[in-house]
């Protein structure tokens, strides 16, 4: 008797990560663990930013946030990281956590909810700062809401952006690809600046495909961004781990069928 072999979750999917190049490796192994096809396209990439000096002074500072596995990562690799004994460390969500742990952190805050700015600066130890010394390691970009609203609470901010995100063309055998992307597909996105750069790269006609599959998307405002350029079939996930998007991309269409 043939052996039965039990379909995965995502069999048959095509699972497509905008994430910046090089970063796509734990979104391929979470895809394939769940059966589905991997097609990543990078229209980012990430570079290391000469600002050792800034860094040294962030990280001797009382309390430290990162703000991101990158930024996490690129401060590892620099040869002034350092801990700090008395050091506090803040991490935006999990994923920034463990790349810290895994460089010797241990004491690290996250947000007991959510896994943006707003839930970030609601976490107590960042509230009476008045006088602190605060290092914010971190990129160019973003939001900008940390850095005034921690200096609006009379800390002592020293920011090092220890990388860069820089746009790379789409190669047009990429296009291709998407262009030739059958359902069932969905697109995982966790950046805002990721998103514009793709987004403004592809022809209109591969848009509107792309907007018929669903979206996972890591936070409420880029939900919100989307939707903007017609985007509504999107969900939003716990945290921005390629394996907690996945499983909120199985979770829906769970829902779905029943």
């Amino acid at each position: 008797m043939p052996e039965i072999v039990p379909k995965l979750p995502l069999d048959q999917w095509t699972i497509l990560s905008l994430r910046p190049q090089g970063q796509h490796a734990a979104t391929y192994r979470a895809a394939k663990n769940l059966g589905a096809i991997f097609l990543p396209c990078s229209s980012m990439k990430l570079v290391a930013c000469d600002n050792h000096g800034m860094l040294e002074k962030a990280l001797h500072c009382e309390r430290i946030i990162v703000t991101s596995p990158a930024a996490a990562r690129f401060a590892a690799q620099s040869p002034l990281f350092s801990i700090g004994k008395n050091a506090q460390w803040f991490a935006l969500g999990p994923g920034t956590a463990t790349v810290l742990e895994k460089n010797g952190v241990t004491r690290i805050i996250t947000p007991a909810q959510g896994h943006d700015s707003e839930a970030l600066l609601e976490i107590p130890d960042l509230q009476n700062i008045q006088g602190k010394s605060i290092g914010l390691v971190t990129a160019p970009g973003g939001r900008g809401l940390i850095e005034p609203s921690v200096i609006q609470r009379g800390a002592k901010l020293a920011v090092a952006h220890v990388y860069q995100r820089k746009a790379m063309r789409l190669k047009p055998l990429e296009i291709r690809r998407l262009e030739q992307l059958h359902s069932p597909f969905a697109v995982l996105c966790s950046s805002h600046e990721v998103f514009e750069s793709f987004w403004q790269q592809i022809p209109s006609a591969l848009r509107e495909k792309l907007k018929s599959g669903p979206w996972i998307l890591s936070s409420k405002r880029l939900q919100g961004l989307l939707e903007e350029v017609g985007i509504g079939n999107s969900s939003v996930s716990e945290s921005a781990r390629p394996d907690v998007m996945l499983a909120q991309l199985v979770y829906v269409q769970t829902q779905q069928v029943r």
